[in-house]
């Protein structure tokens, strides 16, 4: 059986998951060092404020989950990996409905990619969420029976 599904404390662990946030942590790096958006490019449309905050918001909601998911201290990890989750997810929401005001159906397929992996995001949240729940009510299980 997988070790995902045996231990749910290390399913952050997934390569799936480790190779987009660390893609999404690399992509962001270039703007936040000043490289200016690439012509054509839906950042190049959007304000440079937003197309900056979205580069710290993958950064840092990338980063932040990623730690969370090597963090040896799994409760915690798993609580900076939904703080990751949460902030790249709600950044991507953001980003595409701005995408999608400035540039319409044009953006539609790079903009859907985006929200995919937004909404993704904010489901594995609320999975970990699940996971801390389970894991607090079988403490209390344990506590309880002395």
């Amino acid at each position: 059986m997988s070790p995902y599904r045996t231990d749910p404390l290390r399913s952050g662990r997934h390569p799936f998951q480790l190779f987009v946030l660390f893609l999404a942590w690399l992509v962001s790096l270039p703007t936040l060092f000043g490289a200016a958006p690439t012509p054509g490019s839906i950042n190049a449309t959007l304000p440079a404020w937003l197309a900056f905050s979205w580069s710290v918001a993958l950064a840092a909601g990338a980063g932040i989950a990623l730690v969370g998911v090597f963090l040896l201290n799994r409760p915690i990890g798993i609580i900076l990996e939904q703080l990751g989750l949460g902030i790249f997810g709600i950044a991507s929401v953001v980003y595409t409905a701005a995408a999608l005001k400035s540039l319409g159906l044009a953006a539609l397929q790079p903009a859907g990619i985006v929200a995919g992996f937004g909404a993704a995001c904010l489901w594995r949240y609320f999975q970990l969420q699940g996971v801390l729940n389970r894991a607090q009510a079988e403490q209390k299980r344990r506590d309880d029976r002395g």
